[in-house]
């Protein structure tokens, strides 16, 4: 089994046991149009239909990975190592372009300001 496979194998079953009757929505294998119309109905206002459609699928499209990180946070023993370099392989191809995407839709680019990264902080972190 590709480790890809196994790492979203792994994310599935877990979904699975924490919520049976709605993992399949994590899934990432299908159109999550209940969630496009969701925030279509909620954003439609400020943005207009197309745009909030398009937010809505931006902003659901990425499902799985947003899965794999909490999936992560909460089980990391659960993932090998080669796992979870497949599983953030993953999201970092897949998730930032639909985010960008999303912010540029509600004009919120908020990486311009992000601070520079300080090793310091995250080393001393538990």
């Amino acid at each position: 089994m590709d480790v890809r496979d196994s790492v979203r194998q792994k994310v599935r079953d877990i979904f699975a046991e924490l919520a049976p009757d709605r993992a399949e929505v994590l899934s990432g294998h299908r159109l999550a149009k209940n969630i496009i119309f969701r925030i279509k109905a909620v954003f439609s206002r400020d943005y207009g239909a197309r745009k909030a459609s398009a937010l809505g699928m931006h902003m659901s499209d990425w499902n799985y990975d947003a899965a794999f990180i909490v999936a992560l946070h909460l089980y990391p023993e659960r993932f090998t190592d080669e796992e979870i370099e497949a599983g953030i392989g993953l999201f970092l191809t897949h998730a930032p372009n639909h985010i960008r995407a999303a912010c540029q839709i509600t004009k919120q680019y908020v990486w311009e300001n992000f601070p520079d990264d300080d090793p310091d902080v995250w080393e001393k972190a538990p």
